[in-house]
């Protein structure tokens, strides 16, 4: 499973935060970066709860949540 997301502008989906570093708290995976439009993905990682330290230039540095489900067989 993977991650994908979309970093920007608190309240201001329209103002992307291009080149921002997003890595998980604790290290349990290594950062990623999003491109120029904000987005990102994350590599493989197995179900449960992260939380993801952001930082972007000319942004402040921000947190957000996200629960990946188990897989539901098809």
């Amino acid at each position: 499973t993977f991650v994908r997301g979309f970093v920007h502008e608190a309240n201001k989906a329209d103002v992307p935060a291009g080149d921002a570093v997003v890595a998980f708290e604790g290290g349990a995976q290594p950062p990623v970066a999003t491109g120029a439009d904000g987005r990102f993905l994350s590599r493989n990682v197995p179900p449960g709860s992260y939380t993801f330290n952001i930082k972007a230039p000319g942004f402040k540095p921000g947190t957000c949540q996200v629960v990946v489900p188990p897989e539901q067989p098809m």
